[in-house]
């Protein structure tokens, strides 16, 4: 794509958008999107590089998932979560006129981060992928490479009910 393509993209956007744009920021959300993400030097420029085409309206957000999959290697349900992270980076006056550009170039639904469920599951799969697996006294012993000797309670209500009946405890009227 010739940089005097992208001059005369940017030169039609309202001079607040044209400013954020060429301001260097979208260098640095790539950036730090790209180092979150542990991408490679290749992929990072390709992020760059998609933000832009999104930003400049030559792609839409469907677009925009296809390109992070294929030149990041990311799911797409990652790439989801990362262009919502993107969007929601971006200062509210610029994310703003995004949206609403969007709609009239391709005539897309303006999507709320809060409401579009697509997101709120990609985010909490994406999340709960993430968390540390618990970590119990029994794990600890067994990483130090020590069995661990004391008796294992269940925690679970059943259980302790089917326990307490089996060693009598709790009988009543005897």
């Amino acid at each position: 794509m010739s940089n005097s393509l992208l001059s005369q993209r940017a030169e039609q956007m309202e001079p607040v958008y044209r400013d954020y744009i060429l301001s260097g920021d979208v260098s640095v959300i790539a950036s730090e999107f790209s180092q979150a993400h542990n991408l490679d030097t290749t992929s990072a420029t390709a992020l760059e590089n998609g933000i832009f085409l999104f930003l400049l309206f030559f792609i839409d957000k469907k677009a925009f998932v296809k390109f992070i999959m294929e030149n990041c290697s990311l799911r797409e349900r990652e790439a989801l979560v990362l262009i919502e992270a993107i969007s929601l980076s971006l200062p509210i006056n610029i994310r703003e006129i995004q949206q609403k550009t969007s709609l009239l170039v391709f005539n897309e639904e303006i999507s709320d981060g809060d409401t579009d469920l697509t997101f709120d599951i990609a985010e909490a799969e994406a999340t709960i992928s993430t968390l540390n697996a618990v970590r119990t006294m029994a794990n600890d012993n067994q990483m130090i490479g020590q069995p661990y000797k004391e008796k294992m309670h269940t925690s679970t209500q059943s259980a302790i009910l089917n326990e307490s009946k089996s060693s009598g405890q709790w009988e009543t009227g005897k």
